[in-house]
């Protein structure tokens, strides 16, 4: 009994300082459907999309892998679902198979896993994936109000590297929102690409909004595995 609480204990201490590692299966989401003849994954979300340039990093990546597919970011001020559900246009685009895959962030209220429904159904009508992706300042309680395998929580992620170590402000603009920095945008962009392909994105090239050497200092082993230290 004493020799098993020995170990116990040192096995919580190299836990403590050595770190623990999250580790996740690279793709957690469904895969874009074959019956979907589209090439473009759409996010849709507010400024927190703007802020941090996930589309534009997420655009880097698809052109460093030379893959035939590209990614619409669209971002409106204070934008919730519903924002979009609303939205007759972009529904009708969706409807009709103009995009593989939807990446929605704009989960502030109860109102909007209902409204997330509406999205779902255009989705359904084209075979077009949908996936909840919060943005760091939405709603938990909202959140968890979402079936997990229909979530792919950019939030969570964010969070994560946080706790692990990364500096709050590497990740979240000194506003009054703190909107999500650029690095935090790599971070959405690395979370979408692995879980779309279910393989580690490729090393970011020129014209991206970061460069590979200023992404690699501040996350470390991230950017090749995915992997997340919880405990520092």
């Amino acid at each position: 009994m004493k020799r098993f609480s020995v170990f116990a204990i040192v096995f919580i201490l190299c836990l403590t300082f050595a770190g623990c590692i999250r580790t996740t299966p690279l793709r957690t989401i469904p895969a874009i459907s074959p019956e979907n003849d589209s090439k473009k994954i759409l996010i849709l979300g507010n400024s927190f999309v703007n802020s941090s340039q996930i589309g534009d990093f997420l655009n880097n990546m698809l052109e460093q892998a030379d893959s035939e597919y590209s990614a619409v970011a669209i971002s409106q001020g204070y934008a919730t679902v519903s924002t979009y559900s609303y939205d007759a246009e972009l529904m009708a685009e969706i409807s009709a198979g103009e995009y593989c895959y939807v990446f929605q962030c704009g989960f502030y209220s109860m109102a909007e896993p209902s409204e997330f429904e509406r999205i779902k159904q255009a989705c359904a009508d084209s075979s077009t994936g949908i996936i909840a992706f919060p943005a760091h300042n939405e709603n938990a309680d909202v959140i968890g109000n979402i079936d997990k395998t229909e979530c792919l929580s950019w939030k969570e992620e964010i969070d994560a590297l946080i706790s692990g170590g990364v500096r709050y402000d590497d990740m979240c603009m000194n506003d009054m929102h703190q909107h999500s920095t650029p690095l935090a945008g790599y971070v959405g962009a690395h979370l979408i690409y692995r879980n779309l392909f279910d393989i580690i994105p490729p090393e970011l090239g020129d014209g991206a909004p970061l460069t590979k050497t200023e992404v690699a200092e501040k996350l470390g082993d991230y950017v090749q595995t995915g992997d997340i230290k919880i405990h520092k």
